[in-house]
């Protein structure tokens, strides 16, 4: 496999973009709405990269958008790690078990993927921290529809990105791959 320039932009643009989307998630949104709570926007392309890219790009890109969002928030690394292990493993098992292009899909992963995480990250707060994760029903409901109703139109801008900074395809591949 050849490692191009191309593939180098394409990855340090997602990275720059999952920092602006983490800086809106935790820092202008709260100057804008207040004490609402915000959608998880970074959340959305973990779950684009999880289900649309080669198994090695996704495991990386997932990881590092972790690593990322926790530079924004006091929850700890190694639970966020654990906790998206688990939505990662979801992922893998639906991107071979069921998958379709398009948006309604990709929608309905990522309810699924956030509430898994709100459900798992609670639970490994309770199990492995000293000082445990709030409940706050009504703002991780909040938080899992809003999200999933970005996810609705932030998908096509995502895969627009996407396909804009692609690398090339060897000329024998032909048809839509997944990554």
């Amino acid at each position: 496999m050849k490692f191009s320039r191309l593939r180098v932009v394409h990855g340090f643009i997602f990275f720059f973009l999952t920092y602006v989307l983490c800086t809106l998630q935790t820092v202008v949104w709260y100057q804008l709405f207040g004490t609402w709570a915000s959608p998880f926007f970074c959340f959305i392309l973990f779950v684009y990269f999880g289900l649309d890219k080669e198994d090695w790009k996704s495991v990386i890109y997932c990881y590092t958008s972790i690593f990322i969002y926790s530079l924004f928030t006091y929850s700890s690394l190694g639970i966020l790690m654990l906790t998206c292990l688990f939505n990662y493993i979801l992922l893998y098992i639906v991107k071979n078990r069921v998958y379709w292009p398009g948006a309604a899909y990709f929608t309905l992963i990522t309810g699924v993927s956030i509430t898994l995480f709100n459900v798992v990250y609670i639970i490994n707060s309770y199990l492995f921290e000293t000082r445990v994760s709030p409940l706050l029903i009504w703002d991780r409901l909040f938080q899992i529809l809003a999200t999933t109703l970005l996810a609705y139109y932030a998908y096509p801008v995502i895969k627009r990105l996407d396909i804009l900074f692609k690398p090339e395809m060897p000329s024998e591949v032909h048809g839509e791959l997944n990554g």
